[in-house]
């Protein structure tokens, strides 16, 4: 696992002195730089990025075949590396965090969970245990929908949710939580087969998608490996992608946040600055209240779901 550490950060330090103002953006990305607010006692962190305004996965452009990683579609000192068969990785021109990579497929073909998953297991397994895979569906997030891709990003980062997911493990069934703001399932697999456990998730997202008419497209997911044999699968269960305060311009007065994984996790991006000004604890609620599927809503999907998950062998 060490061994694939490094090899990933050599790929980071090589792309950063070919590209020393990229260096420069992902070393000023500081959490100190970061306003904290308590939301229903969780914390968030809320970090002002004007370079994420015009932000797109990999400087990709949107082009309708071919690969996206042809170099004619790259950034002009964007490079990538073949992570494994079929995948390459990339340092994110437009960063949340130091150390921020991108996962795409050689291919061209559609943001989806299902059927999937273990490959984003096999991508998790190769960067080794210091980092963690962030998923966006087309609905929650993805900028690129007609592109398969992940984050990857350090798992430090997200303590929070290590902790959290400690509190909740059970090898035996899906666990559903609700903490007020995010609801979701949390599957905790100990020596389980990537086959197994992708059998698990497509079980479940197409359970959710005949019987309760849920669209995969409003999934995140945050996956990481406790240790070499324990992975962590936490679902985000959304009804949108905008909020509230979302405005309809750049220009336009509003909360200019467009919520994603990382922000669900609790590192909210905030793009402009004036927009610190109107942002309170209150909205961001009001944000989490708008994305996420209601209490109400949730309980009848937990119910369905665990009398499905009792008739299954």
């Amino acid at each position: 696992m060490q061994n694939r550490t490094v090899i990933l950060s050599a790929y980071f330090k090589d792309q950063w002195q070919k590209w020393p103002e990229l260096a420069a953006l992902h070393g000023s990305l500081t959490s100190d730089k970061a306003i904290k607010f308590e939301v229903n006692n969780h914390p968030f962190w809320v970090y002002t990025l004007a370079h994420r305004k015009n932000s797109a996965i990999g400087g990709y452009r949107k082009i309708s075949a071919g690969s996206p990683l042809e170099p004619k579609h790259l950034l002009p000192k964007q490079s990538y590396y073949p992570l494994l068969e079929g995948f390459h990785f990339m340092v994110n021109p437009y960063p949340i965090f130091d150390e921020h990579g991108i996962v795409c497929s050689a291919q061209l073909r559609p943001q989806k969970v299902y059927g999937h998953l273990h490959e984003m297991l096999s991508i998790q397994e190769k960067v080794g245990l210091n980092y963690c895979v962030l998923y966006n569906g087309i609905g929650s997030g993805a900028s690129i929908p007609e592109h398969w891709h992940i984050h990857l990003l350090p798992k430090s980062l997200f303590s929070y949710w290590e902790a959290y997911a400690d509190l909740n493990s059970d090898s035996s069934a899906f666990h559903f939580f609700d903490d007020g703001l995010r609801r979701g399932i949390h599957l905790h697999v100990k020596d389980h087969s990537s086959e197994k456990i992708q059998e698990s998730i497509d079980s479940l997202t197409h359970f959710m998608s005949k019987v309760l008419n849920f669209e995969e497209s409003l999934i995140n997911v945050f996956l990481f490996k406790r240790d070499t044999s324990t992975t962590e699968i936490i679902i985000f269960l959304r009804k949108a992608h905008r909020h509230r305060y979302f405005p309809e311009a750049v220009e336009d007065a509003g909360i200019l946040i467009s919520p994603g994984v990382v922000d669900v996790l609790g590192h909210i991006v905030c793009s402009r600055e004036d927009d610190l000004k109107t942002l309170t604890s209150l909205a961001l609620e009001h944000i989490f209240e708008d994305i996420f599927i209601d209490r109400a809503t949730f309980q009848h999907y937990t119910t369905l779901l665990k009398r499905q998950s009792a008739k299954s062998p």
